[in-house]
């Protein structure tokens, strides 16, 4: 007699190698979150989709404290640092065409337009990101 299917039968690829068992049924369980999985984007978003991130994030928020204490046990790797240096360059460049007025002070309208300025600016945010890159690299090492 034909012993019978599972799901796990159907699955062509080992998705961790070497691993036992029990460590390869909690990884298919765990959902890893990441600082990396919150993509810069060049458009503005609006009202409803900040409302839905701002939702998501919320919801997801013990997942994503979790991976970024694990992170912090990690060095991290040139794509992350050159990440980092990007939005802290995105940042500056926000600041300066703010005056130094913090974001919770503003109103969403003029949030998205500020950010709509520093999307214009990517050449510069580029330039920027790579003056930071040095600094960024050591403030990850020191950590």
């Amino acid at each position: 007699m034909p012993k019978d299917l599972k799901f796990k039968d159907f699955l062509s690829v080992d998705l961790m190698p070497g691993a036992t068992e029990l460590e390869k049924i909690n990884a298919k369980k765990r959902k890893t979150y990441d600082e990396d999985t919150v993509e810069l984007e060049a458009e503005a978003l609006n009202m409803q989709t900040r409302r839905k991130r701002g939702m998501d994030m919320r919801k997801n928020k013990n997942k994503l404290a979790m991976s970024r204490k694990r992170a912090m046990n990690r060095v991290a790797n040139p794509e992350r640092i050159k990440k980092r240096a990007k939005k802290q360059a995105m940042r500056d460049i926000y600041k300066k065409l703010s005056k130094g007025v913090s974001k919770s002070k503003m109103n969403p309208a003029k949030k998205a337009e500020l950010e709509k300025r520093v999307a214009r600016m990517k050449p510069r945010v580029n330039r920027m990101a790579k003056k930071l890159m040095p600094t960024v690299r050591a403030r990850a090492h020191r950590k």
